[in-house]
């Protein structure tokens, strides 16, 4: 890359690894510095987009850390009540320590992403080339063909982050936002990836929401029932109610993350170069944006 940097070059770079702090809101900034800069800076772009790229990274190592510190506390009560009857722990001192120690883990894990995001920044700033380590040097190869950028393969990872900000709820929908807002003329494709993405987010939201709402009356109808029926049947009525709430909670808990996973495959297959359309939606957007894959 051109090592000759202007100031607003460098300080594009700058803002774009900096935003790490930012990354609860999706990838925002670097995908504006880039959109701004993809024509006119070639070390500016890359550093904005290599930005983007490891911001998803954060985000799904992210629900990564998640599951495994869920499975790790499920894990821990399972053999402390199996082969530990003698003093058990009672579960709300299970449920203490998995907060303290998940906690703990989450902050020093993003506190040590957060600080490669400095890194660059700060290599930046001083007009030098960054590469995270391990992947940044494959995202160049993987963003050119014979030292020239390859726009296809741009979108794709543009793309990826328009789904991948599915796990980031609700501010995640500002991604496909806008994408659609800055580059949608410019490519189908992009226009076509980033409206799957939007009305995945939208579905997810009009889902928790309606979740929400259903759960809240379920506890209402059940709190007006036990006041209403006589004290001899209401251990009986509060077993059915909680099952009931039990059965409808697992239902949510089982579909929410079908969202994540289609937008982790939905991900994974644009990286790959594929176009690829979620079931149901994707057929009606391909239609009515008249998108022919």
């Amino acid at each position: 890359m051109n090592q000759t940097l202007t100031l607003e070059e460098k300080t594009m770079a700058v803002f774009s690894h900096a935003s790490i702090i930012l990354m609860f809101i999706g990838p925002i900034i670097p995908l504006i510095m880039w959109s701004s800069t993809r024509k006119k800076s070639r070390f500016a772009a890359f550093q904005s987009l290599q930005a983007v790229a490891y911001q998803l990274i954060v985000l799904w190592a992210g629900l990564l850390i998640v599951l495994l510190g869920v499975l790790i506390a499920a894990g821990g009560l399972y053999i402390q009540n199996t082969f530990f009857t003698e003093q058990p722990i009672s579960p709300e001192a299970m449920v203490f320590l998995f907060e303290r120690v998940f906690s703990t883990t989450t902050f020093i894990t993003l506190g040590l992403f957060s600080l490669l995001g400095f890194v660059g920044a700060y290599q930046c700033g001083r007009g030098q080339n960054f590469y995270y380590p391990y992947f940044g040097k494959k995202l160049e190869k993987y963003l050119t063909f014979e030292d020239v950028i390859v726009e296809r393969n741009e979108e794709q990872v543009v793309a990826a982050a328009c789904h991948s900000t599915a796990l980031i709820q609700p501010w995640g929908i500002f991604t496909p936002l806008l994408t659609l807002n800055s580059l949608k003329e410019k490519s189908p494709f992009l226009q076509f990836q980033a409206t799957q993405a939007l009305w995945l987010q939208i579905s997810a939201l009009i889902f928790l929401f309606v979740s929400s709402i259903g759960f809240l009356t379920l506890v209402i109808i059940g709190a007006l029932g036990f006041m209403l029926v006589q004290e001899s049947n209401a251990m009986g009525i509060i077993l059915v109610f909680s099952l009931i709430v039990l059965i409808y909670l697992f239902g949510v808990l089982l579909i929410l993350p079908l969202f994540h996973l289609y937008a982790f495959i939905a991900s994974w297959r644009v990286l790959q170069g594929q176009d690829y359309k979620y079931p149901l939606i994707g057929k009606i957007i391909a239609r009515r944006l008249e998108y022919k894959t």
